[in-house]
């Protein structure tokens, strides 16, 4: 079944905006996620390195009491402070790495999903010149790589405000962590 060049237009059209909602909306909401699970995890290490100073300033150690009617043990017997302390000692510094990776994720997605934003809005642009002011011949689909312009991408992907903010509010982030800690 062949489309005739107006229903292909409308077709092609549809689907570059279909594109564009579906890759904005991917974007935004991965951002918020990845930014989210980040402050997540700046928060899980301080409240970790809370924990672990004022567990550092009393020394009891802590046994679990075993159920009354069977007499049986429950677990492997005292926990002493050392030995929390020792397996809590790797986990804030494990929590401040997730923390730098979400947030670097955060931004290389909002990036990448800019990128394609702005891909399928200049192919939805090559469609209009073709299909309305007629100037060229069909742009050769979406995935076909003859009506792209590099140069034109990277400068919308560049003009974008919310790309800028999230990069600027990254790196205060970034930068306002080791500072926090330094204070504290």
């Amino acid at each position: 079944m062949f489309l005739t060049p107006e229903d292909q237009f409308k077709l092609e059209y549809e689907s570059a905006n279909a594109y564009i909602l579906h890759y904005s909306s991917v974007r935004s909401a991965l951002a918020s996620f990845l930014i989210t699970v980040a402050l997540a995890s700046f928060a899980a290490y301080y409240s970790a390195a809370d924990d672990k100073t004022s567990s550092s300033s009393s020394s009891t150690s802590t046994t679990v009491a075993a159920p009354a009617a069977t007499g049986a043990t429950v677990g492997p017997g005292p926990i002493t402070t050392a030995a929390r302390n020792a397996a809590n000692d790797r986990a804030p510094y494990l929590l401040a790495f997730a923390a730098y990776l979400f947030l670097g994720a955060a931004v290389f997605s909002s990036l990448r999903f800019s990128h394609l934003t702005e891909r399928a809005t200049v192919y939805s642009i090559e469609l209009w010149k073709w299909g309305v002011e007629g100037k060229r011949g069909y742009p050769g689909g979406f995935r076909s790589r003859d009506w792209e312009h590099p140069g034109e991408l990277r400068r919308r992907v560049c003009e974008d405000r919310m790309n800028w903010l999230l990069v600027a509010g990254a790196i205060a982030l970034a930068v306002a962590f080791p500072v926090l800690e330094l204070l504290t």
